[in-house]
């Protein structure tokens, strides 16, 4: 085992559903070839070709736990296995399909639409005007909130989804809206 290589892993913790897990071997050298073994739930899902590329990133499909596994080698010879840590992709993950506007008058609603109900996510709604949040709406179960007596402007409205987790809150997505012009 070559002491001097390390695996760099980009991401750490619970990962979001469809974002890369992505490792790299450091130092760098060009005259080491590598290959990818990813494992879902201890088993290998996947093994990458040999090549020059001392980065790989995995887009998993489905939730589950993930681990990348490097295989170096110089001169065909194998010098190294490197594991990242595994990692766990959110299993109840709920996300967000889009944001429904509805424009009334001098009011503004928001709808969150998710493919399944939001049972255990919380929203928050921050409305900005000219790129400046100037109403935040924090945290709540409900995925529609409305905004009243606006002045005329342009404004944009960034949704925070979190999911409940055993009583913490975990990051989920952050969206905005196009402008919405009053």
């Amino acid at each position: 085992m070559n002491k001097d290589l390390n695996i760099l892993q980009v991401s750490q913790g619970s990962l979001i559903f469809n974002k890369p897990f992505t490792v790299s071997i450091l130092p760098e050298n060009k005259n080491f070839t590598y290959q990818y073994i990813v494992y879902k739930n201890d088993c290998i899902l996947s093994t990458s070709q040999t090549s020059l590329n001392s980065t790989f990133s995995f887009y998993p499909e489905e939730y589950s736990n993930f681990k990348i596994s490097a295989l170096v080698f110089k001169d065909s010879i194998h010098i190294a296995t490197l594991d990242s840590n595994s990692l766990d992709f959110i299993e109840d993950f709920v996300y967000i399909d889009r944001l429904d506007i509805v424009k009334t008058n001098s009011d503004i609603t928001i709808n969150v639409l998710c493919p399944i109900s939001p049972i255990k996510q919380h929203f928050a709604y921050y409305l900005k005007k000219d790129n400046i949040a100037i109403e935040k709406i924090w945290y709540k179960k409900s995925n529609t909130h409305t905004f009243y007596n606006l002045s005329p402007g342009s404004y944009s409205i960034v949704v925070y989804s979190r999911l409940i987790k055993n009583n913490n809150y975990e990051d989920l997505v952050i969206l905005e809206t196009e402008k919405i012009i009053l």
